[in-house]
């Protein structure tokens, strides 16, 4: 049998093996579909060692893997589709395709894309035991209509909170990464090649941003976050600022900056973390430190640019 077949038939057991569970199958003696063998002894669920004894141990787990991405991608999808039919829920949420087969083929493909990488790399800590919780809870997901930020407050809760420890990173701080998710320790980067926590100067750098409208959000690598925000035309001659997408998760943002919501020209919410200032002193790099939302009751200044 060749790697490839032994593969594909781990990830069609481990799939059987999951619908069985759902469908109330298992080892409680109950009798079989018309026509099957009564001799056969009721073992319950067969681990994929003993079906399959040539599988080694990291293509078991990958197949593990296959399943729950693919389980996840369905109950996410069909959640952020199933909200709103015209597709606007999974745009704000940044959900790939125009249907719920779209959706889920392409998201559990990018699920399995970073899991396959980083297990080759030996980057990847994966926690079976967490996928009931987490599948479960996307299930029961209430599908508010609310706006757009409550949509991703919702993400935040059901989605970031329950399932991003499944598959996790294994780097400690200060060690190699090559993606954020290689590092075991939540909310922090991986900048210039390790792991370390997010600091306030990562906000006030310089970058060339190509969106079309203040908000935008652009990757960018020379920016510690990977994420270089647009910036309209300005008296300080800035075209982005360098920032870190904290739309998964607040306390991805360092210590004395704040998660901004914007919006950008697609009309969908950007988070984004600046930092927060009292003084033009607190700002480098020539940024000012002002109000965001003058004439309102926000009096939270940040290190921004006065616009023309």
């Amino acid at each position: 049998m060749s790697e490839f077949q032994r593969w594909t038939l781990a990830g069609v057991y481990t799939l059987s093996a999951l619908a069985l569970n759902a469908c109330g199958g298992g080892s409680d003696g109950g009798s079989g579909p018309a026509g099957s063998d009564a001799s056969v002894p009721d073992q319950g669920i067969v681990d994929d060692a003993a079906l399959l004894p040539d599988l080694s141990m990291e293509e078991a787990t990958l197949a593990e893997v296959t399943a729950f991405c693919q389980d996840r991608a369905t109950a996410l999808c069909t959640w952020a589709k199933g909200c709103v039919g015209d597709g606007v829920r999974t745009s704000v949420l940044g959900l790939p395709g125009a249907t719920i087969e779209t959706c889920v083929e392409r998201n559990a493909a990018a699920c399995l894309d970073d899991a396959t990488d980083r297990l080759e790399r030996g980057t990847m800590a994966f926690e079976p035991e967490r996928i009931p919780n987490c599948i479960d809870r996307l299930n029961r997901t209430p599908c508010n209509p609310g706006t757009a930020t409550e949509w991703v407050h919702d993400w935040r809760e059901y989605v970031a909170s329950q399932c991003n420890r499944v598959v996790a990173g294994t780097v400690e701080i200060d060690g190699d990464c090559e993606r954020a998710t290689d590092c075991n320790t939540a909310h922090v980067l991986c900048a210039t090649g390790h792991c370390r926590e997010s600091l306030p100067n990562d906000l006030l750098r310089d970058c060339e941003a190509t969106g079309r409208s203040e908000g935008d959000q652009n990757v960018d690598a020379e920016c510690p976050g990977g994420a270089c925000v647009q910036l309209d035309s300005n008296t300080n001659e800035k075209v982005g600022i360098c920032s870190i997408d904290c739309a998964a998760d607040q306390q991805l943002c360092p210590p004395g900056a704040a998660c901004l919501t914007g919006t950008g020209s697609t009309g969908a919410p950007s988070f984004y973390c600046t930092r927060i200032c009292e003084r033009d002193a607190d700002c480098d790099n020539g940024f000012p430190c002002l109000l965001l939302n003058p004439g309102t009751a926000d009096t939270t200044r940040h290190c921004w640019v006065f616009h023309d």
